[in-house]
């Protein structure tokens, strides 16, 4: 009954498979009786284990303390009968809040690399409406190399721009200011050349940002992760 209504609720199940097993008494009398004592103790060693993630995060340290911990409270409380399941609980409330804190970790990533995506769309929507005609000649090269090396970069796993990428844009960011130093002389308004220039910058930056994210998942193992984003 009590892994059914973990299971309901999104909570670790097993635990209450072992904790029906540690806590069963000979009568239904006895094991009212052993609650009283066991609830306090139960009370003590999640407190222990939510005071030392946050001081220490998720580490072997943290583990080892909760346990410790949660056995001398026990013991000095005269909690004896609680003990065991004292630890169990201490023990379960740290994984639990480890698998928690990465699923909520892997949606935060998802969810900012989804609005990444959203804005990249955005910006190549505007390039989709300049009059790209106007920039056929070989002055314009440059233009055209970009979106081929944009084409790389997004078919790239990691979002990963080459030397050569860099060199590109290196080119465009110098090109870009030059125009607009130019056009804020003459009181001009923007040229078709100047605008493409920085929605090719915008979608540049965008690219890098996905690529930071990349490298943030990896660190935190997340890119390979199975945790479920529902749970």
């Amino acid at each position: 009954m009590t892994a059914l209504i973990c299971q309901s609720i999104g909570w670790p199940y097993m635990l209450a498979v072992i904790t029906a097993i540690v806590t069963i008494e000979p009568t239904a009398a006895d094991s009212i009786k052993k609650a009283f004592i066991r609830f306090p103790a139960s009370a003590i060693g999640a407190a222990f284990a939510m005071l030392y993630t946050f001081l220490l995060g998720v580490t072997p340290l943290t583990y080892m303390l909760v346990a410790v911990s949660t056995i001398i409270s026990c013991s000095k409380l005269r909690l004896h009968a609680g003990t065991l399941i004292a630890t169990l609980t201490g023990v379960a409330i740290w994984k639990f809040y480890h698998f928690t804190r990465t699923a909520m970790r892997k949606f935060h990533y998802e969810y900012k690399k989804l609005s990444l995506m959203r804005q990249l769309v955005y910006h190549i929507g505007n390039l989709i409406y300049l009059p790209a005609h106007q920039l056929q000649s070989a002055r314009y090269q440059v233009i055209w190399d970009t979106f081929t090396s944009f084409h790389n970069v997004l078919q790239n796993e990691q979002y990963k721009s080459s030397l050569q990428h860099q060199t590109l844009v290196l080119t465009l960011k110098q090109r870009f200011w030059a125009h607009k130093q130019e056009e804020n002389r003459g009181d001009h308004p923007f040229s078709t050349e100047t605008t493409m220039l920085y929605e090719l910058l915008a979608i540049h930056h965008l690219l890098e940002e996905l690529h930071r994210i990349h490298c943030l998942k990896d660190r935190y193992n997340l890119n390979n992760s199975s945790v479920s984003l529902s749970s």
